[in-house]
C-alpha cells in the first residue's frame, strides 16, 4: 500500500508538470499543444522544455525530495521495489540524507512504510506550488 501511495503521488506531480507545459504552449507560445507529444515526455525532456522558458525545476522548493520520490517510484515499477542507482548523474541519485532517513541501501528492497507520508504530501505540495508560482512569473 505504501509503495502504491508513493507511485500515485509521483504520477500526480508528473501530470502537474505536463499540464504546466500545456499551459505554456497555450498561453506563452500561443499555439495548440500537442498533447500526445507532451504525454510522452520524460522528466528530463520536461526539465529542458521548462528551462527554455526560464523555469528551472531543480531550483524549486523541495526538488531533491520530489526527485527522490520519482526515483523510488520508478524502482517499484521497473526494479520490483529494489533500490538501484542507475548512474552518477545527480538527477538519478537520491540525496544521502533521504537514503539515511528512508533506510535505503543499493540493491535491496525499499521499505516504503519508512517514508513519512505526511512529509511526502507536504513537500510534494510545496514543489507544485513553487512551480505554479514560477509559471505565473513568466
Amino acid at each position: 500500500m505504501y509503495a502504491a501511495l508513493t507511485i500515485v503521488i509521483w504520477s500526480n506531480i508528473e501530470s502537474f508538470i505536463k499540464k504546466t507545459i500545456c499551459m505554456c504552449e497555450t498561453i506563452l507560445m500561443q499555439r495548440r499543444p500537442n498533447l500526445d507529444e507532451i504525454r510522452r515526455m520524460n522528466i528530463v525532456e520536461c526539465d529542458e522544455y521548462l528551462n527554455n522558458i526560464n523555469i528551472n525545476l531543480q531550483s524549486l522548493q523541495c526538488y531533491d525530495f520530489v526527485n527522490a520520490v520519482r526515483i523510488i517510484s520508478n524502482c517499484f515499477k521497473h526494479n520490483n521495489g529494489i533500490y538501484i542507482e542507475k548512474s552518477n548523474n545527480k538527477k538519478n541519485k537520491i540525496e544521502e540524507a533521504f537514503k539515511r532517513e528512508w533506510d535505503l541501501e543499493c540493491e535491496k528492497h525499499i521499505v516504503y512504510r519508512k517514508i513519512n507520508f505526511h512529509e511526502l504530501i507536504i513537500n510534494c505540495g510545496l514543489f507544485c506550488n513553487d512551480l505554479k508560482r514560477e509559471f505565473k512569473k513568466t
